[in-house]
Parts: C-alpha cells; structure tokens; sequence
C-alpha cells in the first residue's frame, strides 16, 4: 500500500487529479445505487425513490432503505443507510424484469 502512495506522491498534480478523476468513475459505475438510478431513469423515464426508516438505539442502529421502482419495491436493513440503499437497490436490479 505504501508503494501507491509512494507512486501517487511522485505524479505531478495534474496526473494526481486525473487519476481521482478515473478512479471516480470506475466507483459510480461499480455502485449499485448510481446503476439503479440511471437505469430506471433510462428504462422508465422517472426516478426509482428512496425512503431510510432509522430504528434502535444510538449505540446499535438498524436503517431500513426502500426502493420504489416501477417493476416494485424493495428493501434491506444495515446498520448505515449506504450500506442498506446498496442491498437494497442490489436486489431491485436482480428483480428488473426482461421486455
């Protein structure tokens, strides 16, 4: 790991920023949540919808996320809301159906 950083530290900052930049897109294109988004948008014309429902205690959190699709609803729960809206817009991307 240090070797990275090492081989970062050495690029010129415009390098730096266009390898941020790289690495950016490879996240979004790798999460779920963006995928959900832009396909439903694509496919349907219209926004997938997010609700966060927060349960338990400070100290041991439960949010529950649910995506309102057009092809249904679906749900998880963690123990942070980006971590439940990716289970949950996981599952909504395996159950699109084929036209």
């Amino acid at each position: 790991m240090q070797e990275i950083i090492d081989l970062f530290k050495a690029l010129s900052r415009v390098q730096q920023d266009q390898v941020l930049k790289k690495l950016q897109v490879i996240a979004a294109k790798n999460n779920p949540v963006v995928e959900l988004a832009q396909f439903t948008q694509k496919r349907y014309g219209q926004n997938a919808i997010r609700t966060n429902t927060s349960t338990g205690t400070p100290f041991a959190p439960e949010t529950t996320v649910e995506w309102n699709t057009p092809w249904g609803m679906f749900s998880a729960s963690a123990s942070n809301g980006a971590e439940a809206a990716k289970l949950a817009a996981e599952k909504a991307m395996e159950a699109i159906p084929e036209d």
